[in-house]
């Protein structure tokens, strides 16, 4: 993953990291680092075919958000 993310940095597609971060979250895979900074709360939606997440404060988010 850090090859992808190093890649990514030099090339500005994003597109191989995001792949293998789905393919992840499909497999279950554990990660060993937390995806948000502490404080705040991953969040994920769907738009198309593409899953897009951030990390936003659990106090923002609201339902149905």
């Amino acid at each position: 993953m850090a090859e992808l993310e190093e890649e990514a940095e030099v090339t500005g597609d994003w597109t191989a990291v995001e792949k293998r971060k789905q393919m992840d979250r499909r497999m279950n895979r554990v990660q060993l680092e937390p995806p948000c900074p502490y404080g705040k709360a991953l969040t994920c939606r769907t738009e198309g075919a593409r899953e897009v997440c951030g990390c936003v404060s659990p106090l923002d988010r609201s339902p149905g958000r």
